[in-house]
């Protein structure tokens, strides 16, 4: 304060008071760029280092996630080309079968054992006739075809008949109709063609699916160890004729492949039912299909169920096709991101991890940081962006040569394209649980639970019965 005549504080009539404010005390010790003003911080300026801070973080995230990953893929495919060579060792019968017999007795698992091949259909799938024949001589292995329709007007249903004919009398059977219903449609057909099946083993197998003559004889072999419970088939596409089909041929091929068998490796189940088979006795003392008619991955649900109950979860080396002849983009991401929301459904913390198993569009968003935030690093991501697009590249090529894929050389072009089709469906599981299965929309639950489409009635549905007992929670 400055004394007047008027008294302390007080200016006088006719006087003007100036007020003169100590000079700006800098902090030396705060950060570069930055100053304490008068015990206040420069708020612009440490907004600015914050978030280029942020940036730097981020971006060396994304090149050490990238770089995890392509390492992550190396080793992916070094585990996929030895199950491959593991394949091309395992013996043919070579014992002579009996004239007009389809069975060798040499490679039959446990002597004798009958094998019921169940065939859930729905609609015209790509290559539907010549899928079915490919059941029709099998070698090595005494087996039934048992063929499941829901909808006796299925257009289905006349391709079938015609190909059963081809099949010895008694051999294939084709159940119609719908005499119990579940909230899963293909669980459904299996309830329904078990009810006529005689076999010890279950061979579930979708019908786009093609094998060769011994492939079900030397899938089942691995029944010959009573420890094992549920034996699956790593999967290829086939017959790809649009751009869609081509990129879920990559699709199954760079990721679905590699997956299944570092899962195998580590001991973790993880199976597509396109081509899987259990014991009836298992599937008898897991409550039947019936215990899985309210799960959407039935599949992973029996593996996970397999474990559970301790039997062990095999892979085979056996590589059968899932023929794929036309798709659109449109359905390729629908169906990546469904089987996405199901993985997720099991394990949020496996399926995010699953993240590093797809590096290229990790090291591009670290390309596009660098641009924009941080410019004298930029030429060393797109070098290293250079390497992984040329690692994915080897590894589509690798895996097609070793796994015998029918599909074009050329077609290893379009590795990027599937790469960020499936980086966009990978993000869907984070923000929604509602999927689209051939018209049939449901929310996902817990381990794949099927809910109600509207979320106010989830409060009064509840998981079977198994759940409480052998689930991965």
């Amino acid at each position: 304060m400055i004394k007047s005549p008027g008294g302390w504080g007080l200016p006088g009539r006719g006087m003007q008071t100036k007020i003169v404010y100590p000079p700006p005390i800098r902090d030396v010790d705060a950060p570069t760029g930055t100053a304490n003003i008068n015990g206040r911080r420069g708020i612009i300026v440490l907004t600015d280092r914050v978030l280029l801070d942020i940036a730097y973080g981020v971006t060396l995230s994304l090149a050490a996630c990238s770089c995890a990953g392509i390492v992550l893929s190396i080793i992916q495919t070094a585990l996929s080309v030895h199950l491959f060579r593991k394949a091309s060792s395992v013996s043919r019968p070579s014992k002579k079968t009996h004239p007009g017999s389809h069975t060798t007795t040499h490679d039959v698992p446990n002597g004798d054992v009958l094998v019921s091949i169940l065939k859930p259909v729905s609609g015209l799938e790509d290559g539907l006739k010549e899928n079915l024949e490919s059941f029709a001589d099998l070698r090595g292995v005494r087996y039934e075809l048992i063929v499941s329709i829901a909808d006796p007007a299925d257009p289905a249903v006349p391709v079938v008949k015609r190909v059963l004919e081809c099949f010895p009398e008694g051999q294939a059977r084709l159940v119609i109709g719908r005499e119990i219903r579940t909230a899963n449609p293909k669980v459904e057909r299996l309830i329904a063609a078990v009810a006529y099946a005689r076999g010890d083993i279950f061979f579930i197998s979708d019908s786009n699916v093609r094998v060769s003559p011994e492939d079900i004889a030397k899938t089942v072999r691995e029944f010959d160890d009573p420890r094992v419970g549920c034996v699956s088939n790593p999967f290829i596409a086939e017959g790809a004729r649009s751009l869609g089909a081509l990129v879920e041929s990559l699709y199954l091929l760079i990721f679905v492949l590699p997956g299944n068998v570092l899962a195998a490796w580590f001991g973790v189940p993880c199976v597509v039912g396109k081509s899987m088979a259990i014991t009836r006795r298992l599937c008898d003392a897991l409550g039947g299909f019936e215990a899985f008619g309210q799960l959407l991955a039935e599949d992973q649900s029996i593996a996970v169920a397999t474990k559970k109950a301790g039997y062990k979860v095999v892979l085979s080396p056996v590589v059968v096709r899932n023929v794929i002849e036309r798709r659109s983009v449109g359905q390729v991401i629908q169906r990546q991101v469904r089987w996405g929301k199901m993985r997720y459904s099991f394990s949020k913390f496996l399926y995010s991890a699953e993240l590093l198993a797809n590096p290229l569009p990790l090291i591009v968003l670290a390309c596009v940081s660098s641009m924009i935030f941080l410019p004298r690093y930029l030429g060393m991501l797109m070098t290293a962006a250079s390497l992984v697009l040329a690692v994915r590249l080897c590894q589509s090529l690798v895996l097609m040569y070793a796994s015998g894929a029918k599909v074009s050389k050329l077609a290893a072009v379009l590795v990027p394209t599937q790469d960020f089709v499936q980086a966009a469906a990978q993000i869907a599981p984070y923000i929604s649980k509602e999927v689209n299965w051939r018209g049939f929309r449901t929310r996902l639950g817990p381990n794949s639970l099927i809910l109600a489409a509207d979320p106010r009635t989830a409060s009064r549905e509840y998981a079977p019965a198994i759940l409480s007992s052998t689930w991965q929670s």
